[in-house]
């Protein structure tokens, strides 16, 4: 097990129960972006492979809209999660590390990999990515999300600050350029869901989006969309203890095709 699986398996009772669904905090327009992205090339019938599926809300969402889905995560608890609950009726579920795929050559048409990559070493999304080049049939597309760069900065700047006095929905604290094994910076997430229950997670990587860009391309991967989601004023509006977060350039939505 990974050290950031172990972290997410130390603090399952934050992520794993349906407190955490994305209905329920700010993140859901990450996943509701790529679930409208992979909707507009036609779910029903489409194989699609949610990498790294937490306790499956994405992938259930896909599986109901047509899709046959098959959902991987390292986080045991993730997994026993979603099995237990109505996703496991649409969604193939199975615990593995989506850097060693276990699945047959060219036999999806879309991968998904949605607020994972920045929890992985540099070297496991490199075999991430040529294991997706592997799995995916010709003309087959990978889209990938996570922390948006800047997103790291700027709550970095205003945490340290503590320039409204405010808690945000998420910051970054102890800031580091190597943690050595990646010459990426690291920092601490703190993370709060709409009921104000954290989490805390240590390493977290803010990979730029030509970092990722460069690793696709390395397995035969060619980038055709890239867009950036930021949050709407009516959160604002509806979680004002949240400050000045809000508004920022959160996500970083990368697609690519074989």
């Amino acid at each position: 097990m990974s050290v950031t699986s172990a972290q997410f398996s130390a603090q399952q009772d934050f992520w794993a129960n349906g407190e955490h669904r994305p209905d329920k905090v700010g993140d859901f327009l990450n996943r509701k972006e790529v679930i409208r992205m992979l909707a507009a090339d036609g779910l029903p019938g489409a194989k699609i492979l949610d990498a790294g599926c937490g306790t499956g809300y994405v992938a259930e969402m896909l599986g109901r809209r047509g899709a046959h889905v098959w959902g991987i995560d390292e986080c045991i608890p993730f997994i026993d999660a979603a099995t237990n609950s109505t996703a496991n009726d649409v969604v193939r579920f199975q615990s593995g590390r989506i850097e060693k795929l276990p699945y047959g050559s060219e036999c999806f048409d879309h991968v998904i990999a949605v607020s994972v990559l920045q929890y992985m070493y540099k070297g496991c999304i490199g075999e991430f990515f040529r294991h997706v080049a592997r799995v995916l049939r010709k003309n087959g597309t990978v889209i990938v999300s996570m922390t948006h760069p800047d997103l790291y900065r700027l709550c970095y700047r205003d945490h340290e600050g503590d320039t409204q006095d405010k808690p945000a929905w998420i910051h970054f604290s102890g800031r580091s350029g190597s943690d050595g094994v990646d010459m990426v910076d690291t920092y601490t997430q703190h993370y709060f869901n709409a009921s104000g229950n954290g989490s805390v997670l240590q390493g977290v990587r803010a990979y730029s989006g030509k970092d990722i860009v460069d690793m696709a391309e390395c397995a035969g991967l060619k980038m055709v969309s890239s867009r950036s989601i930021e949050y709407p004023k009516s959160l604002v509006e509806k979680y004002p203890q949240w400050g000045s977060v809000w508004g920022y350039p959160s996500y970083l939505i990368l697609e690519f095709q074989k």
